[in-house]
């Protein structure tokens, strides 16, 4: 058994909408209408989750776009300066590794928050990402198939987490250890 094994064929492009719940836990960290980005957005769910809450999304794109209102293009293409938030492909230690090229893109050159598998920062891999984070908010296990045609009735295996990454703390730490 590995990480990422499941009673269901893989998505392509690991498309999965972010569930109203799953947001939820995101909120109560963010500013009173907040003006992100979000650079993975499938369908939309999560700027429809995001907007619902008061909040604005500016720039929305997706390598498959489901949606009119999303742009197609490459999350690791983005060049806004606006705060990010979006739900990134999890494929890391897989064979696509679609994740990389996004973080390598864009943490600690924006603001960005990342709803990743809450095992992530535990790994090796995640090194050269650990000096950016400011905050890790659990989120649960999201249900990611909930009402869908792949649904099957499952309890979902894995715990995801709302990772903050910001440009300021890391040259905070680089401050407090080099005075």
């Amino acid at each position: 058994m590995t990480l990422y094994d499941t009673k269901f064929a893989r998505r392509p492009a690991d498309y999965y909408p972010t569930p109203g719940k799953t947001a939820a836990h995101l909120l109560p960290h963010l500013a009173p209408g907040t003006k992100f980005a979000e650079i993975c957005a499938g369908a939309g769910d999560l700027i429809r989750h995001l907007e619902a809450a008061g909040h604005r999304c500016v720039h929305a794109r997706d390598i498959e776009p489901k949606a009119n209102r999303i742009l197609t293009g490459r999350a690791e293409d983005w060049t806004g300066t606006d705060m990010c938030i979006t739900n990134p492909p999890w494929s890391f230690s897989r064979g696509e590794k679609l994740l990389p090229p996004i973080m390598d893109a864009h943490v600690g050159r924006v603001p960005m928050w990342l709803l990743l598998d809450a095992a992530m920062p535990m790994n090796s891999y995640f090194a050269p990402y650990a000096p950016f984070v400011g905050k890790i908010v659990p989120a649960g296990r999201p249900q990611w198939l909930e009402g869908t045609a792949d649904d099957k009735g499952g309890r979902a295996k894995k715990d995801a987490a709302w990772i903050f990454f910001d440009t300021q703390h890391h040259d905070f730490l680089k401050a407090r250890l080099n005075p």
